[in-house]
């Protein structure tokens, strides 16, 4: 099959044709390198990726170990990442918060629970594997509500899951009531209101 990104070969144009081939031409190397531009961003988007795992509760959070399922239907653009750093680099969290309720990259069910909307999908490299980060809309619960935590002081729920070298899912953890900073090299900083972090084993990659 041809390549769809790379030009069809016409015949020699005649002499009196020429100058509008010429055109053509120019007009196709300039747009081009735009159009590739473009596509950049959105297919930084296009990647689905599918894990089932198993989430044992922190401390203080009623039931016990339930099944989760996580659907990611596309990652965080380089252009969104750059309006959240900058939305988070201010004093109070509302233009960070509604920001990520325009945002949408997949959703997590969690056995008896609603399903929830991932805002935000993150990817980096570690010394041994790479780290992938979700960012969800932090949902209070009974035992939250209970202890007067506020919603509007830890907006966000952090999951995260590590990875071995050959892109095997090893263990992560859930956060439940987390809040994000911005550091002055321009990376996020988490801080939770305690250590009561949820453990996720069993975690399998099913698409």
């Amino acid at each position: 099959m041809r390549n769809p990104f790379v030009a069809p070969t016409y015949p020699l144009p005649s002499q009196g044709s020429r100058s509008s081939h010429s055109l053509a031409a120019f007009l196709l190397v300039s747009l081009v390198p735009l159009f590739f531009l473009c596509l950049s961003d959105a297919t930084a988007q296009v990647s689905a990726e599918g894990y089932t795992a198993t989430v044992i509760p922190a401390e203080g959070y009623s039931g016990g170990s339930a099944r989760v399922t996580v659907q990611i239907t596309s990652y965080t653009s380089d252009t969104e990442r750059a309006k959240l750093t900058e939305a988070l680099k201010k004093p109070t969290p509302d233009e960070a918060t509604a920001l990520m309720h325009a945002m949408s990259h997949g959703h997590i069910n969690i056995e008896g629970q609603a399903g929830r909307d991932i805002c935000a999908v993150f990817s980096r490299k570690s010394a041994d594997g790479r780290v992938l980060t979700l960012i969800l809309e932090h949902v209070l619960t009974l035992y939250e509500q209970n202890k007067g935590i506020k919603a509007s002081d830890y907006p966000f729920t952090i999951v995260r899951v590590k990875f071995d070298s050959l892109g095997q899912p090893l263990t992560g953890e859930v956060i439940p009531a987390a809040k994000i900073s911005v550091t002055k090299d321009g990376l996020f900083d988490v801080q939770t209101e305690s250590r009561n972090s949820a453990t996720i084993i069993d975690i399998k990659r099913v698409n």
